[in-house]
């Protein structure tokens, strides 16, 4: 038995109103995935860790004692778990320290 309009779900006015995504053409997505775009976003986000650490740092500094016994061993762990994944990152450095070359006419010349 079909439904009466009172007795369908509304439609929410968002879904009746929102546009669709625009659609992206092959040369956004290429550039998108390109290696040089991802390792400009790879480089930003670092530098956002980066910033973000140092405010971390900046705020334990500040701290004059420790609230509990558990906080200062999970900051000594984290802190090793830090160093491992700096040794990690670093040991990569060789393979990824420049965004790859693409070719283009002018390189070929």
């Amino acid at each position: 038995m079909l439904k009466s309009k009172c007795e369908r779900a509304p439609v929410r006015e968002n879904e009746a109103e929102a546009p669709p995504p625009p659609r992206k053409n092959m040369r956004q997505i290429l550039r998108e995935i390109s290696p040089r775009h991802l390792h400009a976003v790879l480089r930003d986000a670092q530098i956002q860790i980066d910033g973000q650490l140092r405010e971390i740092i900046q705020q334990v500094a500040r701290q004059g004692a420790a609230a509990g016994t558990l906080f200062p061993d999970r900051l000594v762990a984290a802190g090793h778990s830090l160093i491992e994944q700096g040794r990690r990152l670093k040991a990569t450095i060789s393979s990824v320290s420049r965004p790859p070359q693409i070719q283009t006419k002018e390189n070929m010349l």
